[in-house]
Formats: structure tokens, C-alpha cells, sequence
């Protein structure tokens, strides 16, 4: 158990001991003590072992036997008889912005309130006005701080579940029990807010990576256990999934589960069109698998085919699309290229490889304009978008 686990352990005794009303000086010795804990430079478990912990200046003979408990044993039995006291709802109530300890209390104490949802309704009642120190406008800045938290349910920060992933791969590499593994969904593609936690991994046996995924020591509760998905939800509060896939199959499903369903779909359609089935157990044309050994090598084979379909497009029938009769445009040929360039668009939003040679083929089939005068205007074109795209990173302070 690292220093932060225990420092968070700490945090939640101070709470809970609001909670119930104790004496503050209580809850401040385990607040200190956890930012103590926190700030040590030398090894939490080896201080316990030489027992020199209670030498730290902060951490008291009472906090210090407790603090031993749990390094000793990963558990502190009376931090499991606290949490036992007071009702689960409770300790959800403090994620409501600005509702503390003793709005709570005074809740839990007069209303007999346990549940988020029943405050919600003593709110809608107008059951907590006379309640003492509260009034219309706490009762309002609750309700408000409900419909915050039941917005933004089940969404965590990218740099605290970063952490957590990272915790829980280097777990799974020291089992020995899969050949490949590595983080995918959206905290791969580092967005920042993540609903859950996707670990894809490659084994020829995936019940034992199942079975250790499973006996992760930050592991709360088990949602579902099969032979390909297990999903767990972990003490942080954020649900983590495992899949697992043969090595064959592994570059294919990690493209797959780091994309956005939106990617997924563009890339899908792309491959279609070319007459390549694409999914997360590969890349094949007909019945025959189309070999790729990382996602790199995915992209490449896919950009090579849309650069021959380009390719074949601008020479096909060259003497009669670059003659100098077609390069006065009509008016429904400005539009099509107008519709075109939209979904030109969208293609480089999403895939952004290749565009340059999508905007030639483009100019080439709906304009019939000279080479010359479509890689003028493709330049003109891109320097456009990227004079654009360098004043928005300007203003936003993204540029050194």
C-alpha cells in the first residue's frame, strides 16, 4: 500500500468523524496526518517496519498503531467499523458542491435523509428551509449542486484515472499472465474527462488475466466475468474493463477500442469503399486476413489503398478533364465541389492522412481544372487552414 492510498484512508476518517459529529481536533489530527504521510520522503513501509513512524512529527501513538495496521495488514479495523456506522449515502452526499460535514449531519439528523435522491426530494418539497442555518438559498445552492452531480455522474479527471491505469497495467504485467498489454479507450486518446478505464491485453489463456484482473487489490466490486470482457469497479470510483485477444488479433482490437465510435464508423465506411472489411479482429479483403502487425502498419496499408484509388482518379481519361475549354466553372459544378469539400472536411477531421491528395482528386473530377491550377489552389487551400489553425493556437496560448 503506496502513501497515497493510505494519505486518501486518513482523509476519509477525518470525514466520516465530521460526519458523526466528533470533537474537531479528531478529524484534524487524521487531516494532518494524512498530508504528513503525503509529504514523506523516506518509504512508508520501511519507517513501519523499523518502527520509527511515530518519530514523524504529525503522526500521533494512536494514528501511528493504526497506520501500522494497514501497512501490515492492508486493512485498519477501525476505519471498516466507522465506514460501517454511518449510511453509505452519506459520504456520496459530500461529491454536492458546497454541502459539508455538518449540513449533513443536521440532514441525516432531523430529516433521517440517507440518500442523495431523497434529498433531492426534500429539496423539491421544501423540507429543508427550517431546518437550523439553512434557509431558501442553501436549499436552492443544494438542489443546484444535485443537478450538478447527477450531470456529471461517473466522470472522472484524465489525470487521476491516468494514474489509476497505470497502476493497474503494471499489475497485470508482473502477474506473467498475458503477453501484451496496454491502456486503450479514450484515456488513450487523453481525453480530458474519462467515464471508465479500458485495458486491452493478448494471451493464449485469458481466464488466468481474468482471474488476476479480478483479484487486483484496487478492485471494489465485480460487475461481469467472461472468457473475452471482465469489468470491475475499482475503490476510486471508476469502473475499469478488460478484454482479451489473441497477439493475431491484437493490433486490430487496440485500433478499435482507442477510436471513438465516430472514428470507428469513418474508418469502417473508408475500408468499405474500398472494398476492405474492417473490425476489431482485423482487416480482410474477401475471406483472406490483410496481415498488419501494429496500428501503424493498419493505417499505412489503408492510406496506400486510398492514394492508388486517387491516383486512378486524376488519370483516368486525362485529355478530356485537363483541357483549358472545361476550366470556366458552372454554377453546379461550384456547388458539388462546395458539397464535396465538406465531406473533404470531415474525412481530414477524422482520419487526417492524405487530405492533400483527396483535395487534388477532388478538384480533378468536379472542376476539370489543369494540375497545375489544382495544386495552386490545394496550396492556397492548406495554407489557409493552417494559418487558421496557428491564430487559434496563438490565442490560446499554445504556441512558444
Amino acid at each position: 500500500m503506496d502513501k497515497k492510498e493510505i494519505a486518501n484512508i486518513l482523509n476519509d476518517i477525518g470525514l466520516l468523524l465530521e460526519l458523526k459529529g466528533e470533537n474537531p481536533f479528531k478529524s484534524r489530527a487524521y487531516y494532518n496526518a494524512a498530508r504528513t504521510i503525503e509529504l514523506l520522503e523516506e518509504d512508508i513501509e520501511t519507517l513501519v517496519k523499523e518502527d520509527r513512524l511515530k518519530e514523524i512529527k504529525g503522526i500521533g501513538e494512536a494514528i501511528n498503531k493504526k497506520i501500522t495496521e494497514l501497512v501490515l495488514t492492508g486493512k485498519m479495523e477501525y476505519y471498516e467499523n466507522l465506514k460501517a456506522s454511518i449510511p453509505e449515502g452519506l459520504v456520496e452526499m459530500l461529491k454536492i458542491p458546497g454541502l459539508g460535514p455538518k449540513k449533513i449531519k443536521i440532514i441525516y439528523e432531523k430529516l433521517n435523509i440517507t440518500t442523495i435522491r431523497e434529498l433531492e426530494y426534500a429539496c423539491i418539497e421544501n423540507r429543508l428551509v427550517d431546518l437550523p442555518g439553512f434557509g431558501e438559498k442553501t436549499q436552492k445552492k443544494i438542489w443546484e449542486g444535485i443537478q450538478f452531480v447527477k450531470q456529471f455522474s461517473g466522470q472522472h479527471l484524465y489525470a487521476e484515472a491516468y494514474v489509476e491505469a497505470v497502476k493497474l497495467k503494471e499489475y497485470l504485467e508482473n502477474t506473467k499472465t498475458a503477453s501484451i498489454i496496454e491502456i486503450a479507450g479514450s484515456l488513450r486518446r487523453k481525453k480530458e474527462i474519462v467515464k471508465d478505464i479500458d485495458i486491452l491485453a493478448a494471451a493464449s489463456d485469458s481466464s488466468r488475466v481474468m482471474e488476476a484482473f479480478v483479484n487486483y487489490p484496487g478492485v471494489k466490486e465485480v460487475i461481469a466475468k467472461g472468457d473475452t470482457k471482465t469489468s470491475v469497479t475499482l475503490k476510486l470510483g471508476i469502473n475499469a474493463d478488460l478484454r482479451v485477444v489473441t497477439e493475431r488479433e491484437f493490433p486490430y482490437a487496440l485500433h478499435h477500442f482507442t477510436g471513438s465510435r465516430e472514428h470507428n464508423t469513418a474508418m469502417r465506411h473508408r475500408a468499405k469503399q474500398m472494398g476492405i472489411k474492417m473490425n476489431e479482429y482485423g482487416l480482410f479483403k474477401g475471406d483472406k486476413l490483410i496481415e498488419c502487425k501494429s496500428e501503424e502498419e493498419i493505417f499505412n496499408k489503408i492510406l496506400a489503398a486510398i492514394m492508388l484509388m486517387v491516383l486512378a482518379v486524376i488519370l483516368f481519361q486525362p485529355h478530356k478533364r485537363f483541357v483549358s475549354v472545361q476550366e470556366n466553372l458552372s454554377s453546379k459544378r461550384k456547388a458539388a465541389a462546395v458539397i464535396a469539400f465538406f465531406f473533404v472536411g470531415i474525412y481530414g477531421g477524422f482520419i487526417q492522412a492524405g487530405v492533400g491528395f483527396i483535395i487534388i482528386a477532388t478538384l480533378s473530377v468536379l472542376t476539370g481544372l489543369s494540375l497545375v491550377k489544382i495544386n495552386s489552389l490545394k496550396v492556397f487551400i492548406v495554407a489557409i487552414y493552417t494559418l487558421s489553425s496557428l491564430l487559434v493556437f496563438l490565442i490560446s496560448g499554445n504556441v512558444n
